[in-house]
C-alpha cells in the first residue's frame, strides 16, 4: 500500500508539473514575440506564395524602420534626411534613444511589403497603439486614431486591408503624452484576410466567453452568499467580478475606440484588486493569525492604492517613477506568491479544513510567477 505521505507528495509534484507545463506551453505556442515565421529585415518583408501558405498569419515583430522623436509622413521620409534605426516591437516601450528611454514623445514606424504577384486581399491588425497615430498606406492616410499632432489620445484594436501584387509601404506616425507605454508595444498581425479575421474572431470569442463565465460566477457567488450567509463566498464573488472587469478589456478595445484615461487606470486597478482579494480570502480560510493577516491585507491595500494613483498619474510620470513601479510589481508578486504558499503549508500543518486544495492552488500560482 502506498502511504498517505507519498500520495500527498505525488499530488503536489503532479500539480507543479502540470502547472509548469501549461505555462511553458503558453510561452512557447501563444507568444507573439517568439513565433517561428519569416520576419522583416532592414524595413522590408518579402514573402512568397509558399511562405504565405505555410504561415497565413504572422506577427510583425522584427525589422521595423524607426524614426525616433519625429512625426513624419511618407513624403517627408522620402524627401528629407532623418535619423533612423531598426528595432523589434517589444524591445522597448518608448520613442527615444536607449540613453533617454522616455515613453512620452513621438516616433514613426515604417515597413515595406513585397508580396506575390497575384492580387489577393491582405489584412493588417493594429493592436492598441499608445496613444494616437496616423497610418499611411504608400502615400495615402487610411486610418487615424486620435490626433497625433495635438497629442489627443484614442486607442482601439483596428484592422486594415490592402491588395498585393506590388510593393506596399506601411507608415505609422505615433505620439504619446498620456500613457506609461509609448508607441507600438504589441506587434501587429499580418496575413491573408481570412486568416487574420479568423484569428481575431477566435480571440474575441474566447475573451467574451471568459468575461461571461466570470460574471455568471460572480452572480452565483453573491446569490449563495446571501442565501447561506457566507462571507468567503461573497469575497469569491468579488474576485470573479474583478476578473470579469479585467477580461472585458480586450472585448472593449475591439468594439470601441476609447481614451487612455480612465480606462487603463481601471484596468490596472483590477489587476491588483484580484491579487489583494485572493490574499484576503486565503487569510480567512487558512487563518495564519491576526498579525500576519493584518500585515498582508494592509500591504495589499496600500499597493492597490499605489497602482491606482500610478494609473491616474500616467501622463506625468518620470522615468524613475516608471522603473520603481516596475520593480515594485516584481517584488509584490513574488512576495504574494511566497506568502500564499507559506500560510497554506502552515494551515495543513495545523489541520485546518479545506487547506490542502488551497495549498495546491498556491503551488500553481507560484509556478505561474516563476
Amino acid at each position: 500500500m502506498v502511504s498517505s505521505a507519498v500520495k500527498k507528495y505525488a499530488a503536489l509534484c503532479m500539480v507543479c508539473l502540470c502547472s509548469s507545463l501549461f505555462f511553458l506551453g503558453l510561452y512557447q505556442f501563444n507568444n507573439k514575440y517568439s513565433q517561428n515565421t519569416i520576419q522583416a529585415a532592414n524595413g522590408i518583408l518579402a514573402l512568397s506564395e509558399e511562405e504565405l501558405q505555410k504561415s497565413p498569419v504572422r506577427f510583425l515583430v522584427s525589422g521595423w524602420a524607426f524614426y525616433p522623436d519625429a512625426l513624419l509622413t511618407p513624403e517627408e521620409i522620402r524627401d528629407e534626411s532623418h535619423y533612423m534605426r531598426y528595432l523589434s516591437i517589444g524591445e522597448q516601450t518608448n520613442f527615444s534613444s536607449p540613453a533617454n528611454p522616455s515613453p512620452y514623445g513621438c516616433g514613426t514606424y515604417q515597413m515595406t511589403f513585397f508580396l506575390p504577384e497575384r492580387k489577393e486581399t491582405y489584412a493588417l491588425e493594429i493592436p492598441e497603439v499608445f496613444s494616437a497615430y496616423n497610418l499611411y498606406l504608400d502615400h495615402d492616410l487610411i486610418l487615424q486614431m486620435g490626433e497625433p499632432a495635438q497629442g489627443t489620445p484614442l486607442v482601439q484594436n483596428r484592422m486594415v486591408t490592402f491588395h498585393g501584387g506590388k510593393p506596399v509601404t506601411l507608415t505609422i506616425a505615433v505620439s504619446n503624452y498620456d500613457h506609461f507605454y509609448g508607441g507600438i508595444v504589441y506587434p501587429p498581425a499580418f496575413g491573408t484576410m481570412l486568416a487574420v479575421n479568423t484569428t481575431r474572431g477566435i480571440r474575441f470569442a474566447f475573451c467574451l466567453f471568459s468575461c461571461t463565465v466570470t460574471f455568471v460566477c460572480a452572480l452565483l457567488s453573491f446569490y449563495f452568499s446571501r442565501r447561506m450567509k457566507q462571507k468567503n463566498t461573497f469575497l469569491f464573488g468579488l474576485i470573479c467580478l474583478a476578473m470579469c472587469g479585467l477580461s472585458s478589456y480586450p472585448v472593449l478595445h475591439m468594439l470601441a475606440a476609447v481614451s487612455v484615461f480612465p480606462w487603463y487606470t481601471i484596468e490596472l486597478f483590477c489587476i491588483y484588486l484580484v491579487t489583494w482579494l485572493i490574499v484576503v480570502l486565503q487569510n480567512r480560510i487558512c487563518r495564519p493569525g491576526f498579525l500576519p493577516a493584518a500585515i498582508s491585507n494592509g500591504v495589499g491595500a496600500v499597493f492597490l492604492v499605489y497602482a491606482f494613483v500610478y494609473g491616474m498619474m500616467a501622463s506625468h510620470l518620470s522615468l524613475g517613477a516608471i522603473r520603481f513601479f516596475s520593480a515594485s510589481v516584481f517584488c509584490y508578486k513574488a512576495a504574494s506568491a511566497l506568502y500564499l504558499l507559506i500560510i497554506a503549508v502552515l494551515a495543513i500543518h495545523r489541520g485546518e479544513k479545506r487547506s490542502r486544495p488551497i495549498f495546491y492552488a498556491a503551488a500553481a500560482a507560484t509556478c505561474a510567477f516563476i
